[in-house]
């Protein structure tokens, strides 16, 4: 799963805007 996704340690950096913009709906 960590080789598909493009950032395995920055999950968070490349999730965090999108739940920010998803939670600000």
């Amino acid at each position: 799963m960590a080789r598909l996704k493009p950032c395995h340690l920055l999950d968070l950096v490349c999730f965090v805007p999108f739940w920010l913009v998803f939670g600000s709906f």
